[in-house]
């Protein structure tokens, strides 16, 4: 049993030892394996090349070029690292090849502008229009303090031109403009409202205050009314009480002695030095009695105040009680 199982195993060295040296073939073999199986397929394709060849019609070639100058115009910008141009902007690419003239007419100032565009030009090919202007050139903006540099920059071959069309300005100066703008309506519209408001405020204070003041003046006429009634009353109080006064005043004149009032009279009105007749004594009330010694007198219903020595006013205190 021990032998068999040593001739089977002895059997199976053998096989891996040939399968290895198989795989260990020498480089020079595999090349030439390689290259004999290359030529036998790049002949198949040579004659199916060939056959397509002849089906190709011309403008299939000319597309082909196209396509071929516009990707050789990308890889020289991408050579010069000039960025994308912004929205707007016509960008034309003069390749190493076209070293002529670019078929522009410029006008002086900065920035030029493209007066003429020459008849079967580069500029023509690539639709340059009238009346833009030379915004860029490989990237560097075109401005007053670098015209020069950058218009002989024109004069090399590859160039990148980035043209302005007539009126174009900046997408982010737009949007300013546009923001700046909606920012003022927005601010004129907030003014309006806030002027409504403090116009409706002051009408509502003028409306308040015209209220009070009309207010006022009711009350004012009702205060002056109410004077004026309690001073008629007050006047009316004081005539009916002078004419008590009066009436009371001719009573007692009535019940007092004839014979005293005349000896009063004659003393007031006689000689000075005179002395009353009979020689007795009579009460001074029926001298004070005349109207030519009183301090007032009753006359035709009324009291009258006489001129007397120091008096500047007859004016009569109605609160006087006398």
């Amino acid at each position: 049993a021990q032998a068999g199982l040593g001739a089977v195993m002895s059997k199976k060295k053998k096989k891996r030892d040939e399968s290895s040296s198989s795989s260990e073939e020498p480089p020079e073999k595999k090349r030439k394996a390689a290259a004999s199986s290359d030529s036998s397929s790049s002949g198949g394709k040579k004659k199916t090349k060939k056959k397509d060849k002849k089906k190709v019609k011309k403008p299939e070639k000319k597309e082909k070029k196209d396509k071929k100058e516009k990707k050789k115009e990308k890889r020289q910008t991408v050579e010069l690292d000039i960025p994308a141009p912004p929205p707007g902007i016509l960008r034309v690419t003069y390749s190493q090849e076209e070293s002529g003239p670019l078929g522009l007419k410029f006008s002086a100032g900065c920035p030029p502008i493209v007066l003429a565009v020459h008849k079967d030009s580069p500029a023509e090919a690539k639709g340059v229009p009238l009346n833009c202007t030379v915004g860029w050139v490989n990237g560097v903006e075109l401005l007053k303090r670098n015209t020069e540099v950058v218009m002989g920059m024109m004069r090399k071959r590859p160039v990148v031109i980035d043209f302005k069309p007539t009126g174009w300005r900046p997408e982010a100066e737009i949007k300013a403009e546009e923001k700046e703008k909606k920012e003022r309506e927005r601010a004129t519209k907030q003014a309006e409202a806030d002027m409504a408001r403090e116009r409706q405020a002051l009408d509502a204070k003028h409306k308040e205050e015209e209220a009070r003041m009309k207010a006022q003046i009711a009350e004012n006429e009702r205060l002056d009314a109410e004077i004026q009634q309690r001073r008629g009353e007050r006047y009316e109080a004081f005539l009916a009480a002078q004419k008590q006064a009066i009436d009371e005043y001719n009573g007692r004149l009535r019940n007092d002695d004839p014979e005293l009032l005349r000896k009063g009279y004659n003393l007031l009105n006689g000689k000075v030095g005179c002395s009353v007749e009979g020689g007795k004594p009579i009460p001074l009330k029926f001298v004070a009695i005349h109207k030519d010694c009183a301090w007032e007198y009753a006359e035709n219903g009324r009291l009258v105040i006489p001129d007397l020595i120091g008096v500047s006013s007859k004016a009569r205190d109605p609160t006087d009680v006398w």
